[in-house]
């Protein structure tokens, strides 16, 4: 049997964050270098990331301070130190620790969010994205609220005198622990099957559409984490042994938020693959080939460019080639909130995602020198609007 899980503890903070740190760097390389721009949704999950170092700085403190360790094999205390200096530092790191993992939770869930609006104009999909992150948002702030506030003198929260003299009036959290941990779970499930309607929908071949999907479900080590955190919960909270239960809690909550920073972040990582496997190292010339070169993002509105923007086809000009008797109507302009850098352009093969109109349009004409409307001709005139 373990008999000290501090080196997990640390262990578990100290190889993840690190981890995370690289793909986010990769993620923010591709956004700059390679597309030209960062979003909102990037410096989010670069500030979620911030966040969770100082987590794990705080999982240094809460090992430090001896959660992890059996009751029994408790070290004697410091001579020269408070004999209740060691209980006072447990309780002020988990006080800590319970507000800032909620804040990085809500920073991760809404940096999702805002990616997964880039994807998609629609209307339902986007009142859809906006009440998902008004949810995550009040739910987080009243929690972090609630949790700060758990006793009517806040530092009645990491007194130890208190704590042992059972005198506080401070509220039992461990019912709310659990209500928190069954609304993570839950959200991270809803912000997983949210894009999977428009992914469906994608115009392209059938084994890339299911790639793109399945890069999608990464998120569901995530969610796999999140139901082992409510289990370490459990155990925590019916233990008799809590500093040693407590450090399963630590340990799951730092893989369920790292899995969630790199899940989330590598979608963003496709144009890096697919720069390194062509063997070009210039990254403007990579994002002329592959977006074009008649915009600021490298986004072009001809397919010979190999590149095209997602946008409303109301806006500048419209360009119009008649081709084998099928009218393209292209549409140009600066970039809308609607492109989406990680699912447009042309891959190797040749897909490309399209979205076809039939349009039927009909056309009445009257002969020279006739009254208006008699002997009309009505002629019927059918073409395809691709979108792009």
């Amino acid at each position: 049997m373990v008999q000290d899980l501090r080196p997990a503890i640390l262990g578990t903070a100290f190889s993840l964050v690190p981890a995370s740190t690289i793909i986010i760097a990769l993620r923010l390389y591709c956004r700059q270098f390679i597309l030209g721009r960062i979003r909102i949704d990037d410096w989010l999950i670069l500030f979620a990331l911030l966040i969770t170092w100082g987590i794990a700085t705080i999982n240094y403190w809460q090992a430090f301070f001896n959660t992890g360790v059996h009751m029994k094999d408790m070290p004697p205390p410091d001579p020269t130190k408070s004999p209740l200096y060691s209980l006072e530092g447990t309780l002020k790191s988990w006080y800590v620790y319970q507000l800032v993992y909620l804040f990085d939770l809500c920073l991760i869930k809404i940096s999702i969010l805002a990616f997964y609006h880039q994807i998609s104009a629609a209307k339902t999909y986007r009142i859809v994205i906006y009440v998902s992150m008004a949810a995550v948002m009040i739910y987080s702030i009243i929690m972090i609220f609630i949790n700060a506030w758990e006793c009517p003198k806040v530092s009645d929260a990491w007194s130890a005198e208190i704590l042992l003299q059972g005198s506080g009036s401070c509220r039992d959290l461990k019912p709310l622990y659990f209500a928190q941990a069954s609304f993570n779970i839950f959200s991270d499930i809803w912000i997983l099957l949210l894009p999977i309607p428009v992914l469906l929908r994608l115009q392209m071949r059938r084994n890339k559409r299911l790639a793109l999907i399945a890069i999608f479900s990464v998120g569901s080590v995530a969610v796999i984490a999140s139901c082992a955190r409510i289990y370490a919960l459990h155990v925590w909270s019916t233990s008799m042994d809590i500093p040693f239960d407590g450090a399963n809690i630590l340990i799951w909550s730092q893989i369920e938020i790292n899995a969630a920073l790199i899940s989330c972040s590598i979608p963003a990582l496709k144009p890096l693959f697919k720069n390194t496997f062509s063997g070009s190292t210039n990254a403007q010339g990579y994002q002329n080939d592959y977006y074009g070169k008649n915009s600021r993002t490298g986004a072009s509105a001809f397919g010979k460019d190999r590149g095209y923007v997602l946008e409303s086809m109301n806006r500048d000009r419209v360009y119009n080639a008649k081709q084998n008797g099928t009218v393209n109507v292209y549409a140009t302009g600066q970039p809308t909130e609607s492109e989406e850098n990680i699912v447009r352009g042309m891959d190797e093969d040749g897909d490309r995602i399209v979205k076809t109109v039939e349009v039927k349009v009909n056309v009445e004409n009257s002969p020279p020198n006739s009254t208006v409307g008699a002997q009309s001709r009505r002629s019927s005139v059918a073409f395809k609007v691709h979108s792009k």
